[in-house]
């Protein structure tokens, strides 16, 4: 192991004899996997039976909305029906004979349809479809709301009801971030970005519609929980995952350092990123070891 010190001082051989030793004794030790932990009900189930009688009807009505019949078409039906209504809506450069297409593309990531799209359309139009398809899955995200803020609902519910192992303490703290974060979003702030980055602000935009029907709902921050149904495994998450997603967006907040672009009002802008820094340390590193 080279050590290279990133300042004027020597590098500290005690220290690092004394690192190296940890390593290898880490290296040896002996460690057990313990079996994957159990969620243990700790809430009664009186309530559920009218709050899921009430998820099964805004099921109905959501996916009546887009022509998909529950107890008959699948999750699939509803997403390219939803994509179509919600491309045809805000996109109206793309010609009506080629929506269906494109929300097959969208939700596939597949299909060639960019030349019969281009021979159809202005080069404006074209180039508008261009970078759209480039954030094809931001478009599907925004598209499928309707139906992510019942599975949300679900998710709460369960998730409330369990004494589940793995559980960060910090659901205040993210509360009050999508809270800040939406306050910023809603005031015109660019979140430190600039006028360029369009895509990260989008980014935000979706992130927080995807939340705000529900995050006041968000009582327990955990990931969720992998469940098995006819032999097949799933997982059901609450509000954590997107609220996580949310925060990604950004390179500090709430105390910690991240490894997105944006920033909350009042934040130090001038701080550099983390990608800045390991750049900064590396590059100082090869150019002492060059020279």
């Amino acid at each position: 192991m080279l050590a290279i010190s990133l300042t004027q001082d020597p590098v500290n051989q005690e220290a690092l004899s004394s690192f190296k030793a940890e390593m290898r004794q880490a290296s040896s030790e002996a460690f057990t996997m313990d079996e994957v932990p159990t969620a243990q009900l700790i809430k009664g189930l009186e309530k559920d039976d009218s709050q899921i009688e009430q998820l099964s009807e805004d099921l109905e009505a959501v996916a009546s909305e887009v022509g998909v019949s529950v107890s008959e078409g699948t999750v699939g039906d509803y997403i390219k029906a939803r994509l179509e209504k919600f491309i045809g809506d805000n996109y109206e450069f793309i010609p009506e004979d080629l929506v269906s297409d494109v929300a097959d593309r969208f939700m596939t990531g597949k299909g060639k349809i960019a030349l019969r799209l281009k021979k159809m359309v202005s080069p404006e139009d074209y180039q508008k479809f261009r970078e759209l398809d480039k954030v094809k899955t931001r478009v599907v995200q925004e598209a499928i709301i309707p139906l992510e803020n019942i599975i949300q609902r679900l998710g709460v519910i369960i998730i409330d009801k369990l004494d589940l192992t793995l559980t960060a303490s910090n659901q205040e703290d993210l509360l009050g971030f999508v809270k800040d974060a939406r306050k910023a979003f809603e005031s015109g702030f660019d979140f430190n970005l600039g006028p360029e980055d369009t895509k990260t602000l989008e980014g935000i935009r979706v992130a927080l519609a995807r939340l705000e029907s529900n995050e006041d709902l968000f009582t327990k921050a955990t990931e969720g929980i992998v469940f098995t149904h006819n032999n097949k495994t799933y997982k059901l998450t609450g509000l954590f995952t997107p609220i996580n997603r949310l925060r990604g967006f950004f390179r500090s907040a709430m105390g910690r350092e991240g490894f997105g672009k944006a920033s909350l009002p009042g934040t130090d802008v001038d701080k550099p990123d983390m990608d800045s820094m390991l750049s900064e340390i590396i590059k100082h590193a090869v150019n002492r070891r060059i020279t």
